[in-house]
């Protein structure tokens, strides 16, 4: 299961990272530039706007976060989790401690 929300995740993230980086809709429909090995995750009913680096995904936690929303995830064009952004913060937080070189471009 997690090794299939990955391949998914990378297999979505490798058509849209170029070398400068790609554009994403944002809510009001401007588009927003994703810099160059980062995705957008959407998070939350007021699908507030993070921008993770590919390197995070070897993050133990944030792997578990993904895989518990699996389903959700790959009936969508873009990656939005249905949890708080209070919640999503706080896995955040830890990821950061388990990798703090994974973060470093955030």
């Amino acid at each position: 299961m997690a090794v299939q929300i990955f391949q998914w995740l990378l297999k979505m993230l490798s058509g849209k990272i170029c070398r400068i980086g790609h554009l994403t809709m944002g809510k009001n429909h401007r588009k927003k530039l994703v810099p160059r090995g980062c995705f957008p995750v959407y998070v939350g009913l007021e699908r507030r706007r993070y921008v993770l680096s590919v390197s995070s995904l070897s993050s133990i936690i944030l792997q578990a976060l993904l895989n518990a929303y699996e389903d959700e995830i790959q009936a969508m064009e873009s990656i939005t989790l249905p949890c708080s952004t209070l919640m999503f913060e706080a896995i955040l937080a830890l990821a950061k401690d388990e990798i703090p070189e994974a973060f470093l471009v955030l």
